[in-house]
């Protein structure tokens, strides 16, 4: 029977069909990341509402349950530290892989510490781009040439595997190009504010980097000192 359909439908079906595949599998993935998404949201703040805080497997268990990465106990409470917490959260889960939390001095730090700086930065934008189109178009060329092949030889997926491979590898690194643009555009400075937070979590003890913006700083002595304030008030109102 299968001799039949790809006598009708002549050699080069293999890669429409393959394609038809590929596009099914892909928006039924789409549509149970959106479904799972909604309902992993349910279940994280059912979880968050009864959670000890001061479980550290619990803390982060829970928070790989909403935003898909094992995160520090100790970070996860300075982002939630933050203003706009669920914001700084989903953001450090998008660079976690270029970071890394340092469990001896309390901070963290890039894993590649030149991705600090912008020229660098622009230098990696720039090649995971080119790695992009470069791995896009021969991927593209080689599934044109397998739809003119015999769908029944070794030779036609022996090009069509690596073909989709390009692609696969080819979106990776359009992907990888996007978290590197985002440490240039906040990731960085979150970085520092986290580790602002981290040194008055450990009671001021951690040595934050020279290259810290002090604005950050600022702000999180600013927000301090309202919180002191507030509870003055509120110690003198009880009173």
């Amino acid at each position: 029977m299968l001799e039949t359909i790809a006598k009708q439908l002549g050699p080069g079906f293999i890669v429409p069909a393959l394609a038809a595949l590929i596009l099914g599998w892909f928006a039924k993935l789409v549509t149970d990341l959106h479904t799972g998404s909604r309902q992993s949201r349910r279940d994280f703040l059912d979880l968050w509402r009864t959670l000890d805080k001061s479980d550290d497997i619990a803390l982060e268990v829970a928070t790989r349950h909403l935003f898909g990465d094992y995160l520090p106990a100790e970070v996860i409470r300075a982002a939630t530290a933050l203003a706009f917490p669920t914001q700084q959260l989903q953001r450090l889960s998008l660079i976690w892989p270029h970071l890394r939390y340092e469990a001896a001095t309390g901070r963290v730090l890039l894993a590649n510490v030149r991705l600090r700086e912008p020229w660098y930065r622009r230098w990696a934008i720039a090649g995971y781009l080119a790695g992009y189109f470069v791995l896009a178009l021969l991927g593209a060329v080689a599934l044109q040439i397998a739809s003119k092949m015999a769908p029944s030889t070794m030779l036609t997926w022996m090009v069509v595997v690596p073909a989709a491979g390009s692609l696969i590898v080819a979106f990776g690194s359009l992907a990888r190009s996007d978290t590197i643009k985002s440490l240039g555009a906040w990731g960085v400075e979150l970085v520092d504010a986290l580790n602002v937070r981290l040194r008055y979590q450990s009671g001021g003890q951690v040595v934050v980097s020279a290259s810290v913006d002090a604005r950050v700083a600022g702000t999180a002595v600013e927000t301090a000192a309202r919180s002191s304030v507030r509870a003055d008030r509120a110690t003198r109102n009880s009173d």
